[in-house]
C-alpha cells in the first residue's frame, strides 16, 4: 500500500489550478505495518505568480522556492516509484483529483485507474467520530508523538501510515474510485433550476415530498425520482442518481426551517470535489428512505382502517 500526501498552492490569480509543490508518499506491506520506503520531491512554483494564503504558511516553504525541480521530472519520478503497486490511500480524497489535475495541465499521463481509500473516512468511522476528524487531531487521539511538522506531505504520509493501526479492516473497504470521481467532474452542463417544496411540520415530510424528490437529468432533462437521502446534519441532503445514457449526477437538497414550517429546496449543482466530499461525507453517515408510493398506500390504508374502527 502506498499512502500519499500532497501540498499545493491555490495562487492568487484567474488560473485554475492547485499547483502542487510537494509530493510525499509512504509504501507500508498493509494497515499497520511498519514504513519500509519513503518518496519526497519539493517542486518549484511555476504556475501561480503569488502564493496564496494558505500556501505561505507551510514549514517548507523555502525548499519549495529552492527547488529546481518541474512537476513534470517529479511526477514521473512519483509514477517510476510506486512501480506495480495497486493499492493507494491518503487522508481525504482531494489529492488524487489534484495530482490529476496537475498532470492534464502539463499534458502527462494521468494516474490510471486505481481504488484509494480515504484514511480518513475509515479512521474517523474507527473510533466513531460525528465527523471526519483532521490529521493532527487523529495523531493526538492516538497519542502519537508529534515529532515533525504538519502540513509537510512526507510527514503527513507518515502520520497517515501510522494511524491506519487504528483502522478496523472492514472500514478500509471505505474507497472510491478515482476514475469514477474523475468521471463526475468533468461533467459539464448549465446551471439547473431549483425545486422548491411546499411547507411542512417536520423535515421527513420535505424529505418525502414529490416536488423535491423529481428531478431532470441536466443534460438531457430525463425525469427521475430520488428514493433516498443521505445527510450528516439536518439541513443538507445528498442523492446520487443516474441517466441510462448520461451517467450518474448529485442531487443536493437544503432544508430550512422559517415560522411557517419545514421547506426544501433540491437541486443538481455542479460536480466540484467539494460537493463530492460533502456527499461522501453524509453517505458515510444517515440514511433516510424516502416514503414511495407502495409506502404512501400501506399508509393510507392503516388511517382508514383506524378510522373504522373508531367508528365501530
Amino acid at each position: 500500500m502506498i499512502v500519499m500526501d500532497l501540498e499545493w498552492n491555490r495562487g492568487n490569480d484567474d488560473v485554475c489550478l492547485d499547483e502542487v509543490l510537494q509530493i510525499g508518499a509512504v509504501r507500508i506491506d498493509g494497515a499497520g505495518a511498519r514504513i519500509s520506503d519513503t518518496f519526497n520531491a519539493y517542486i518549484r512554483p511555476t504556475v501561480h505568480a503569488e502564493l496564496n494564503v494558505v500556501a505561505a504558511l507551510l514549514p517548507d516553504i523555502d525548499k519549495f522556492r529552492k527547488s529546481e525541480l518541474s512537476f513534470a521530472t517529479a511526477y514521473m519520478k512519483f509514477v517510476k516509484w510506486c512501480a506495480d503497486d495497486t493499492v493507494f490511500a491518503s487522508w481525504g480524497s482531494s489529492d488524487w483529483e489534484v495530482l490529476r489535475k496537475n498532470a492534464d495541465y502539463w499534458k502527462l499521463p494521468s494516474p490510471d485507474s486505481v481504488d484509494v481509500i480515504d484514511l480518513q473516512a475509515s479512521f474517523s468511522g474507527s473510533v466513531g467520530a460525528s465527523s471526519h476528524m483532521a490529521l493532527y487531531k487523529a495523531v493526538q487521539y492516538c497519542m502519537i508523538p508529534d515529532s515533525f511538522d504538519f502540513h509537510s506531505a512526507l510527514n503527513d504520509a507518515m502520520y497517515a501510515a501510522l494511524l491506519t493501526e487504528w483502522i478496523e479492516p472492514d472500514r478500509m473497504t471505505l474507497h472510491k474510485s478515482v476514475n469514477k470521481r474523475v468521471e463526475l467532474l468533468n461533467k459539464r452542463f448549465d446551471r439547473q433550476h431549483k425545486h422548491r417544496s411546499e411547507y411542512f411540520n417536520s423535515p421527513a415530510g420535505v424529505l418525502n415530498c414529490r416536488c423535491v424528490r423529481r428531478i431532470e437529468c441536466p443534460i438531457c432533462g430525463r425525469r427521475i425520482w430520488i428514493d433516498i437521502w443521505h445527510s450528516c446534519d439536518e439541513e443538507h441532503y445528498y442523492s446520487m442518481f443516474s441517466c441510462k445514457e448520461h451517467g450518474e449526477f448529485i442531487c443536493r437538497l437544503t432544508v430550512m426551517r422559517n415560522e411557517n414550517g419545514w421547506r426544501g429546496c433540491s437541486t443538481v449543482p455542479a460536480i466540484t470535489i467539494d460537493e463530492l466530499e460533502n456527499y461522501q461525507r453524509a453517505k458515510a453517515a444517515v440514511l433516510h428512505k424516502c416514503l414511495g408510493r407502495e409506502g404512501k398506500r400501506k399508509a393510507g390504508l392503516q388511517r382508514r382502517r383506524k378510522a373504522i374502527s373508531i367508528q365501530a
